[in-house]
């Protein structure tokens, strides 16, 4: 059976953010059959992760991050605080599986140092991830905007679609999002522009282009 790992802190604005689009994803999976975990809020910690991995046979077809990062690590939350979460330490407990971090710099060392480990494949960003805040509208809502370009990823996944195509996908939609901002010129589309073209720039995926989950084992 296709199975997803979804682990998401909670804990401040940036999380709060994330974790809707955790939801999201989380909602997609389990329209297209997977089978899903969750971590989120105070279970993002790395002793939850690892009792969990611990219980498994078979690894995850796809372990999906959201949250804060680093070059080296998924930040999880333990007491109201940032600590390691997944670094190349432990990495080896996703091997078989491919590794999404919707998060800051992540792709940097740590996605691209995991295919080492037996990681099958990974989207991610090389440097810090823009969102705006919910707040932050104007005459548009560009929280909406972003929110529409970090689902894409999860989306093309559960349809069985390679790492490469959901990269070459966000960018293009980025990409029209930063046209219509200079077309239409919305209150703040400078900031908001400017984002776009920061995460459009910084994703990148590693390991084989044609990686995927299954297309057969997708309903």
């Amino acid at each position: 059976m296709v199975s997803a790992l979804i682990i998401a802190p909670f804990h401040d604005e940036v999380t709060s953010s994330s974790s809707v689009v955790a939801r999201i994803s989380l909602d997609l999976f389990r329209r297209h059959n997977f089978e899903v975990d969750v971590l989120e809020q105070h279970d993002a910690v790395r002793e939850k992760l690892e009792e969990i991995m611990h219980g498994r046979e078979t690894p995850y077809s796809v372990v999906f991050y959201f949250g804060h990062g680093t070059y080296n690590a998924w930040e999880g939350q333990q007491n109201g605080r940032l600590e390691p979460m997944v670094d190349i330490n432990n990495v080896t407990m996703f091997k078989g599986s491919i590794l999404i971090g919707l998060t800051c710099s992540s792709m940097k060392n740590l996605l691209k140092a995991s295919l080492t480990k037996g990681i099958t494949g990974s989207v991610g960003f090389s440097e810090p991830v823009y969102f705006p805040s919910e707040s932050t509208v104007g005459t548009r809502s560009f929280y909406s905007d972003f929110m529409r370009t970090f689902a894409l990823i999860p989306l093309m996944l559960a349809q069985g679609e390679t790492i490469s195509e959901c990269v070459k996908e966000f960018q293009k939609l980025t990409k029209e999002y930063i046209q219509l901002y200079e077309k239409e010129r919305p209150e703040f589309y400078q900031d908001a522009k400017v984002w776009m073209e920061n995460n459009m720039q910084f994703i990148e995926y590693a390991g084989d282009p044609d990686t995927a989950i299954a297309p057969k084992m997708v309903v």
